[in-house]
C-alpha cells in the first residue's frame, strides 16, 4: 500500500481560517550555533492550523478529546472525491451523488488544494476562464476585495499588451508545463508585473479546472534594478580610480578588472586566474605572492611587491588585498589595490645614487670642495660670499669678517687661487 503524507508544510506564511494573521505559527531560534553550542528553535501556533484532525470535543460540549482517538485510524485508505469545479461552499448536493459508503474515510479535493504555495497568490479557473477559487494574496496584489474577485475572468485583469500572450499559453495541452511573465492591472490602474505559472488540467464532476499560481514579480524587479545600478556604479568606480582594481571569485578567478588593471596585466584578464595574470613578488621576502593567501581569510596591507612583465618591464606596486564575505560570514572572493609606485621608486634610487656619489667624492677629496667667485682677481680678496669647506679652510687658515674674506699679507692663499686660474684656463701651473 502507498502511503502519501497529506500534511502541509508549517511556515510563518502559510494559508490559516479566515486568514487571520493570529493563528500564523510564529518559530524564533532560541539557541544557535556557535554561540550557543546547539540549535533550538521555539514553535507557538494554533492547534487548528494547517492539516489538523478535529476532536469531537472542538464543536461538542463535553465530547471527547484528541487523546481519545487511535493514531492507527488516522493511516488507512481512502477516497478522494474531486470538487475543484464547484463554486462557492462544498454542500450537500455536492456530495449526495457520490455513494460514500459509511465509515470510509474521504478527503474533497476543493480549489483550496491549489493555495498556500509560499504565500503565492493562487487562483482555480473554470473551463470558460472565471475564477471559482483565489486567496487574499491574489486581492492584495490586485488592490481589488477578495468577494469582487471571485467570478470574473483573470484575463480581464491581464494588461492589453499581454492578452495574446496569456490567452495562447493557456490554451496549450494540458501536459505541457506553462510559465509566462504578465503585467496585471490593479484596482487603482498599476501594473503589477507577475509570474502565471499553471498546474495539470484536474477533470472533475464539474467539467475542467485549471489550477494557477502568481507570484508577485514587483520587489523582485525593483531587486534586479537596484542590483544593476548598483553593478554600474560599482563599475564606475573601478573604473574612475587612480589605481589597478582587481575582484577575484572563491575560485581566484578574475570577474572585474579596472582601465589600470588591464594596461598592468597587458591584457584581458577577465575570466581568469588570478595567478596566471599577476606574476607578483613581494620585495621583502622574494617570496611570490598567491591570491589564495587572502582567499584563506588573510588581509594584506601596503606590501611592496614586483611585477614582471612579458617584455621584461618591471613594476614596483603597493599590494592591499581584502577578502569578500557573505552575509553567512563566508568567503566568496577577494578585492586586490595594486598601486604603481614605480617611478617614486626610480626617482628615490637615482636620489639615493646620486647622494652616494656626493658622499664618494668627499670621503675621496684630500683638500675639499669651495665655491668661488668668477671675477676673482689675483693679490685682493675674492668677490662675493665664497664659502668654504672644513678641509680647505684649515689648512689655508681663512679669516671670515663681515660677511667676506680677508687674508693676512703673505698668506698662501692668493697663491693657490692663482695656480687654480691657470688650471682652468688650461696651463700647467708649477
Amino acid at each position: 500500500m502507498r502511503v502519501i503524507d497529506i500534511s502541509m508544510p508549517i511556515h510563518e506564511g502559510m494559508e490559516t481560517y479566515r486568514n487571520d494573521p493570529a493563528r500564523r505559527p510564529r518559530i524564533a531560534a532560541v539557541r544557535r550555533f556557535p554561540e550557543g553550542g546547539v540549535n533550538e528553535s521555539e514553535l507557538s501556533m494554533n492547534v487548528h492550523t494547517g492539516t489538523h484532525l478535529d476532536a469531537p470535543l472542538h464543536m461538542v460540549d463535553g465530547g471527547e478529546g484528541i487523546d481519545a482517538i487511535d493514531p492507527a485510524r488516522l493511516v488507512t485508505r481512502c477516497r478522494v472525491v474531486d470538487l475543484t469545479g464547484v463554486r462557492g461552499p462544498v454542500r450537500r448536493r455536492d456530495l449526495e451523488p457520490l455513494d460514500v459508503a459509511a465509515g470510509a474515510f474521504v478527503l474533497l479535493k476543493t480549489a483550496n488544494s491549489f493555495t498556500d504555495v509560499d504565500g503565492d497568490a493562487t487562483v482555480t479557473l473554470a473551463a470558460d476562464g472565471a475564477m471559482l477559487y483565489c486567496n487574499s494574496r491574489l486581492a492584495a496584489m490586485l488592490q481589488i476585495p477578495l468577494e469582487k474577485l471571485i467570478g470574473t475572468e483573470l484575463s480581464s485583469f491581464v494588461a492589453p499588451a499581454h492578452q495574446a500572450l496569456f490567452a495562447a499559453q493557456l490554451a496549450k495541452p494540458a501536459q505541457q508545463d506553462v510559465s509566462l511573465e504578465v503585467d496585471l492591472i490593479s484596482g487603482e490602474g498599476t501594473l503589477v508585473p507577475a509570474l502565471v505559472s499553471r498546474s495539470a488540467h484536474v477533470t472533475s464532476s464539474a467539467g475542467s479546472a485549471v489550477g494557477l499560481v502568481i507570484t508577485d514579480l514587483t520587489q523582485q524587479k525593483k531587486n534586479v534594478e537596484e542590483i544593476i545600478a548598483a553593478e554600474k556604479l560599482a563599475r564606475s568606480i573601478i573604473e574612475q580610480a587612480g589605481e589597478a582594481i582587481v575582484v577575484c571569485n572563491e575560485d581566484g578567478r578574475i570577474i572585474r578588472a579596472s582601465r589600470l588593471a588591464h594596461q598592468l596585466c597587458g591584457a584581458n584578464p577577465l575570466s581568469k586566474p588570478f595567478n596566471d595574470q599577476f606574476h607578483l613578488r613581494i620585495m621583502e621576502s622574494r617570496d611570490p605572492f598567491s591570491i589564495f593567501t587572502t582567499l584563506q581569510g588573510n588581509l594584506i596591507e601596503s606590501a611592496q611587491v614586483e611585477l614582471k612583465q612579458s617584455d621584461r618591464q618591471l613594476f614596483h606596486l603597493i599590494l592591499n588585498a581584502t577578502p569578500l564575505k557573505s552575509v553567512q560570514d563566508h568567503i566568496v572572493g577577494c578585492v586586490v589595490t595594486l598601486t604603481d609606485f614605480t617611478e617614486r621608486k626610480r626617482a628615490e634610487e637615482e636620489l639615493w645614487e646620486s647622494q652616494e656619489r656626493l658622499r664618494e667624492a668627499h670621503r675621496l677629496a684630500h683638500i675639499g670642495v669651495w665655491q668661488w667667485a668668477a671675477d676673482y682677481v689675483a693679490d685682493t680678496a675674492p668677490a662675493g660670499d665664497v664659502r668654504w669647506a672644513v678641509e680647505i679652510a684649515a689648512p689655508f687658515r681663512q679669516v671670515s669678517t663681515c660677511g667676506h674674506h680677508a687674508f693676512p699679507p703673505g698668506d698662501a692663499f692668493p697663491l693657490f687661487c692663482i695656480a687654480m686660474r691657470e688650471l682652468l684656463d688650461g696651463r700647467a701651473f708649477e
